[in-house]
């Protein structure tokens, strides 16, 4: 009996536990900081909101205030809208963004809340079209280093490359089409 006793209390500490689960309509943000309503203390747990016809449209975990790893949400549909990773409350690492049909739109990369390597654009304007069938395909790449424009910017049509300019620092270096 003793060692099911401590199978179970291990089991339990072993476990994820991000504790409370709040909708953000009940949490304030204070100098950047997540509060529940009526508390200093700045809230650890997962925020999780719905649309009015009960799908989930946002889950995200906060920790000491400050939210942490992924946030996704969601459309009324159901479709994922978004995937946003996060660090202290900041965008860090990659998140991406999809349209009304679940095709990416955006691919952005993060440090520490500043564009720092690659964002992708995919079909900016397949919001305006009810035709799912429309994949999402490849617009604009452009990179960037410690939130400005740093290397190899381009744009596409139908795959191919149709302009060509090369940044350093956020400053223009060379262009193979009309950059003005």
């Amino acid at each position: 009996m003793k060692h099911l006793f401590f199978t179970l209390c291990l089991l339990c500490f072993a476990l994820p536990s991000w504790g409370e689960v709040v909708s953000s309509y009940d949490l304030v943000v204070r100098d950047g900081l997540h509060f529940k309503k009526f508390s200093n203390v700045p809230f650890s747990g997962i925020i999780e909101d719905y649309h009015s016809n009960g799908q989930l449209r946002y889950t995200g975990k906060v920790t000491n205030g400050k939210e942490n790893g992924i946030a996704n949400s969601y459309r009324e549909n159901g479709k994922r809208y978004s995937i946003i990773n996060l660090k202290n409350g900041e965008q860090h690492g990659v998140s991406k963004w999809f349209n009304k049909c679940g095709y990416l739109e955006l691919l952005e990369t993060y440090k520490n809340g500043l564009y720092h390597g690659k964002v992708e654009y995919y079909n900016l304007y397949s919001e305006n079209t009810d035709d799912c069938s429309i994949k999402s395909e490849l617009q604009f790449v452009m990179n960037y280093k410690n939130g400005k424009l740093d290397g190899i910017s381009a744009d596409y049509e139908n795959g191919v490359v149709t302009c060509k300019s090369i940044y350093k620092n956020d400053k223009l270096v060379s262009c193979d089409c009309n950059c003005n």
